[in-house]
């Protein structure tokens, strides 16, 4: 190498190694700064980014101190831009001052805890307030509870209250639930209830602030003045709308006097689409609507009390008001007055009873959330979705009727559209027995994202196996019953195809089949078009055709009791034994009237193989191989009973 060509200094090729070392050292060192200089830089813009939006957790119940939500509202107050609170505990926290939130923060809370202030003290449990009238911050509660406070909460910035239960609050003050001032509050999916205000007993809307409130029950509040559920102020110049809203069961004459007595009372005009007003209290003033300039707008809605209705009137614009336009309406033809945890939901609600007027007659384009999106859910939330039998349903909850609309397959479809899977999802959510049925859809329902999954009660009433096939894609089952427990569901599937899955059906429960084609699925175990594994199955006016599997083409029956009657199980085929049916563990079949023909197997049993248990078949065509215990049967006692089922050269059971 010929280090004249470098551009070293003179010395370092005269003066040898050394020199180079001491010559080279100045110029080590200055890169060596920059590159420290450098990673305090980028440390530097690491941490002021982890400040700028900061999570932090809430890890025990105790009113102040690390760990506790009171520290964690401090520490996001203290910081700059949006912040997250996550709570990570369940239980109660009581508090002994109120919680200031200044800042732009998010509470998750998850249901998991319920703030409890001190009820007679003067405070309200959350002051929602930057100091600056001229600015609104974000602020977000999530899942959250807040009971036995003055006020529950004082707002006066831009505040999303979602899945949330505000109750049991009372003040001698305006808005025991909320009162909310200047910014913009939005309501959604949420429980205010048993609130005592000395107006507004649930909300107070003040005179600057807007107001969108939707998917959320009002019940059970109540105020000796102005509106029980929800008073508006006299000056107030923000709008509020009301959508898919539930209010019932406020007294808003806890005093007697009978004056400026609603459930919702208003001097300035509201917009009030989708929602019940109706079984209200008042000894002798206007029980369910008080709006003195009339409604900004008003479209399907159900007005309990007619001589109460705000100047809303029956059959205009989709709204009904009293008994058919006169008197009040039977509450306990609207709606179940007991206020429950509906489906396992984590706020309640008032469910509709059968018949209902409120059920199937919103109106689907106003229902919208405060930003104008579309419902997804009724206020039970995912997977209950909003729209279950094409049009929404007034009030805040959504009957539960079944009946998918599109051959999609999907979790979560646009708000007009129920998918077999979402219904399915329904179902598992809802305790107790189900039905879904089908609108429109005929053809192939192509299934992309794994097995539906029944976990629950539930009847799957089809159009016909040759209307619909749920057609998978060769790597998942079609459908997997079963509830995961050591419990029996009953489950029965009537009028459909299924083919192309690994198994068609995979059952762990109570099963009938119905009237189904279960054709073309491949496994390569046990078990093609169905496996049995307890409980009972009936198959019955059915065709099991052309599956294939290691064992069980057509049926893998491993325990339960089995039941068979006028169906054909045909042309299936075991590359092991057992074409048509496969049964052992001690399963206990009847076969009545059926068909048992053209199966093939590679080893024995080309139409039925049984190794344990016991079968009884009066069928007109079959073949029976049955074999009580493991290992070689005598030639002479193997039985083939028809030719159409095919025996290959395995001998041993």
């Amino acid at each position: 190498m010929n280090l004249s060509t470098f551009p070293f200094p003179e010395t370092f090729l005269n003066d040898g190694p050394r020199s180079i070392l001491m010559s080279f050292l100045p110029f080590w060192a200055t890169r060596q700064r920059r590159r420290q200089r450098s990673r305090r830089l980028q440390s530097t813009e690491s941490l002021e980014d982890r400040t700028l939006l900061a999570t932090f957790n809430v890890t025990n119940l105790n009113n102040s101190g690390v760990g506790s939500l009171r520290q964690a509202i401090l520490n996001s107050n203290a910081g700059s831009g949006a912040d997250t609170i996550n709570v990570s505990v369940s239980g109660t926290i009581v508090i002994t001052t109120p919680l200031l939130i200044t800042s732009e923060i998010t509470i998750n809370a998850d249901n998991r805890i319920t703030v409890q202030g001190q009820m007679g003290s003067g405070f309200n449990a959350f002051d929602v307030n930057d100091g600056n009238s001229s600015n609104h911050v974000d602020v977000v509660f999530n899942g959250l509870e807040v009971t036995l406070s003055d006020r529950a909460i004082v707002n006066s910035e831009n505040l999303t209250i979602n899945n949330s239960r505000i109750y049991g609050n009372s003040s001698g003050f305006f808005g025991a639930g909320i009162n909310h001032s200047r910014g913009r509050l939005t309501v959604l999916n949420s429980e205010f209830s048993a609130n005592v205000g000395s107006a507004g007993g649930a909300f107070y809307l003040g005179s600057t602030g807007s107001a969108r409130i939707a998917n959320t029950t009002i019940s059970g509040n109540s105020s000796p003045g102005r509106g029980a559920a929800i008073a508006v102020s006299p000056s107030s110049l923000g709008d509020i709308v009301i959508t898919n809203v539930t209010v019932t069961g406020n007294n808003s004459d806890t005093d007697g006097n009978g004056s400026f007595d609603a459930a919702i009372d208003s001097d300035v005009p509201i917009t009030i689409n989708n929602s019940i007003v109706a079984g209200n209290f008042n000894t002798s003033g206007h029980s369910d609507l008080e709006l003195s300039s009339g409604p900004a707008s008003a479209n399907n809605n159900v007005i309990g009390d007619f001589n109460s209705s705000g100047g809303i009137t029956h059959g205009v614009d989709g709204n009904i008001v009293g008994n058919k336009g006169s008197g009040t309406l039977d509450i306990g033809t609207l709606l179940d007055t007991n206020l429950a945890f509906n489906h396992g939901a984590a706020t309640r609600t008032h469910a509709l009873v059968p018949g209902s007027p409120a059920i199937d007659n919103g109106s689907n384009a106003l229902s919208v959330d405060g930003g104008g999106s579309r419902l997804q859910f009724s206020q039970l939330g995912s997977p209950f979705v909003r729209v279950m039998n094409g049009t929404v349903d007034i009030g805040a909850y959504e009957t539960i009727n079944l009946k998918v609309n599109t051959l999609d397959d999907q979790n979560a479809t646009g708000p007009d559209e129920l998918s077999l899977r979402e219904a399915i999802e329904i179902t598992n959510a809802d305790s107790g027995p189900d039905v879904i049925s089908f609108g429109t859809p005929v053809g192939f329902m192509s299934l992309n994202l794994g097995p539906l999954a029944v976990r629950d009660d539930l009847t799957i009433n089809g159009p016909g196996a040759n209307q619909l096939i749920l057609e998978g894609d060769g790597f998942d089952d079609i459908f997997q019953v079963s509830d995961g427990t050591g419990g029996l569901v009953d489950v029965a599937i009537d009028g459909l195809a299924i083919s192309k899955g690994v198994v068609g059906i995979r059952n762990q429960e109570n099963l009938t089949l119905s009237n189904v084609a279960i054709f073309g699925n491949s496994n390569s175990s046990d078990g093609g078009g169905v496996i049995h594994g307890t409980g009972a199955l009936v198959i019955r006016n059915s065709e099991v055709s052309g599956n294939q599997a290691f064992t069980g083409g057509g049926l893998a029956l491993n325990s339960g009791t089995v039941f068979i009657v006028n169906t054909t199980i045909g042309g299936n085929s075991g590359e092991g034994g057992g074409g048509g049916i496969f049964s052992q563990g001690g399963a206990t079949t009847t076969i009545i009237n059926s068909t048992i023909a053209l199966n093939t197997a590679g080893g024995s049993g080309g139409g039925l193989l049984a190794f344990t248990g016991k079968s009884h078949d009066n069928s007109q065509q079959h073949l029976w191989r049955k074999c009580r215990h493991l290992g070689r049967i005598p030639r002479s006692q193997r039985h083939r009973w028809h030719d159409a089922n095919r025996i290959g050269p395995q001998s041993d059971c």
